[in-house]
């Protein structure tokens, strides 16, 4: 306890120490832990986020990074591995013929210091061109390359029935947060993690055909760049072509 107490005494002459010659600059907070979308100054921020879970771990200790991710290997990159999936750092994909299904695991500002891990599930096709207009010749951590992103949390037994394509286009709005650090066994959050990407998600992953992807974004998407570049691959590959290259002049 005394260890804890001493960082307690100490943070907030940094912190003021540190945010004296910090520009406030307006940020978006997109973590489900503060609600949608809202601005705050970034000192704000980290006085409220920060300072405010530290007080709670003095109180609350709980996991910390390392035996949380000894549960995320053993509970759910382990039988994930089992049936196929390949490791990517922390991140893990499963391909079946022109289809790739990829579980993101990333970290957003402060997440470290917060200890939470954030998890996005992401659909995509081998043969669509990155962003950047070049052949995707390896594995892919940013949400934006992939055409389909959804919550783990969100995945269900019946949600084909209803589920459609939703142009999220300037990176995951939503996604699923793990706040490990307040928690004393992640086992049945990872176990229900697992479950869900087995089932649900790999019916997710075969129901999106490359047919069925070019319908998807053509009906609901929104004309992006991105929307552009993933119909005209859709439609080249449909057609037999190498997406990306124009047809030989007859």
């Amino acid at each position: 306890m005394d260890r804890y107490s001493f960082l307690v005494r100490l943070l907030p002459p940094l912190l003021h120490a540190g945010l004296s010659r910090r520009t406030k600059i307006s940020i978006a907070i997109t973590d489900p832990d503060f609600g949608e979308e809202k601005a705050q100054s970034c000192e704000n921020a980290l006085i409220s986020t920060n300072w405010q879970y530290l007080a709670r771990r003095v109180e609350f200790p709980g996991m910390d990074a390392k035996e949380f991710n000894r549960q995320y290997e053993n509970l759910l990159v382990e039988p994930l591995r089992n049936i196929g999936f390949q490791n990517h750092g922390q991140s893990l994909s499963y391909t079946r013929d022109q289809t790739v299904l990829a579980l993101l695991r990333f970290q957003m500002k402060f997440s470290g210091l917060s200890q939470r891990a954030h998890f996005l599930l992401c659909v995509r096709h081998v043969f669509l061109r990155t962003l950047e207009n070049e052949p995707a010749t390896k594995f892919l951590f940013e949400a934006n390359e992939y055409p389909f992103k959804l919550a783990i949390s969100k995945l269900s037994q019946n949600m084909l029935e209803s589920w459609h394509y939703e142009p999220i286009n300037l990176g995951p709005r939503e996604y699923d947060t793990v706040l490990f650090g307040e928690l004393t066994d992640s086992s049945a959050i990872l176990s229900a993690m697992r479950e869900k990407i087995t089932n649900s998600g790999l019916a997710w992953m075969e129901y999106l055909t490359p047919a069925e992807s070019l319908k998807q974004v053509r009906r609901h998407g929104e004309d992006a760049y991105c929307e552009k570049l993933w119909i005209e691959d859709y439609e080249a590959f449909l057609n037999g072509t190498v997406p990306g290259r124009k047809p030989k002049a007859q």
